[in-house]
């Protein structure tokens, strides 16, 4: 074998190591982990998405996992509504939006309630409201 026949890491792998050959028969060993992305040719590095999204391979906590492979910074995803996503997050529910904070489609952190207004998350969906009147928010 010479270096000529060598060949870049496959999107959505890392190869950390040389003389790897087929990434893909050792399973998940070399996905690129969730959180991150791997465009073709990489390999050393995964490159963490960035604040206000995520990438979580279509994965809910325990569901199985699918071959939705991390290949571009297009992999990563909006943090939802309600959430924030921190640099690198693999799981788009890790960060419900706390109170006294909004926090919209593609939040990298909280955004403060405005004046006037209270915030309040009630079952992981922030509610808007008016500040009662005879009080101060």
């Amino acid at each position: 074998m010479s270096l000529a026949e060598c060949q870049g890491c496959l999107a959505g792998y890392f190869c950390n190591l040389t003389g790897l050959g087929n990434v893909v028969a050792f399973g998940s060993k070399y996905l690129c982990p969730l959180g991150s992305y791997c465009p073709s040719g990489n390999g050393l590095k995964p490159i963490p998405c960035l604040a206000g999204t995520y990438f979580d391979n279509g994965t809910l906590g325990n569901e199985s996992v699918s071959k939705n492979l991390a290949t571009s910074i297009n992999s990563c995803q909006f943090c939802p509504e309600h959430y924030f996503c921190t640099k690198g997050q693999g799981f788009r529910y890790e960060h419900p939006c706390p109170d006294g904070s909004l926090c919209p489609l593609g939040s990298g952190d909280v955004v403060p309630c405005p004046p006037g207004f209270f915030c309040k998350n009630e079952n992981n969906k922030v509610v808007q409201r008016i500040c009662p009147r005879g009080f101060y928010c």
